[in-house]
């Protein structure tokens, strides 16, 4: 379930440290680019904790625009 991100933050608080995919603008270019975050302690923030493309010591996504959106996994009702 995707969910939308204002100013970087998530529209409703979260467990801490539930894992999720985060949508934001690469650091390498202006295209879109995802890692792995995990919530943090406000439980609106979000950690960013892996970069499928690592390239060295820049940050995962760019720090100049807010992430977009993150999606989580949830179980689908039987």
């Amino acid at each position: 379930v995707p969910l939308s991100m204002s100013n970087g933050k998530l529209p409703f608080p979260s467990g801490e440290g539930a894992l999720c995919i985060i949508r934001g603008t690469s650091p390498r270019g202006d295209h879109g680019h995802v890692v792995v975050g995990a919530i943090s302690a406000d439980g609106r923030s979000i950690d960013l904790i892996h970069d499928p493309f690592p390239n060295g010591p820049e940050p995962m996504l760019s720090t100049s625009v807010d992430p977009i959106w993150a999606a989580f996994y949830v179980p689908l009702p039987e």
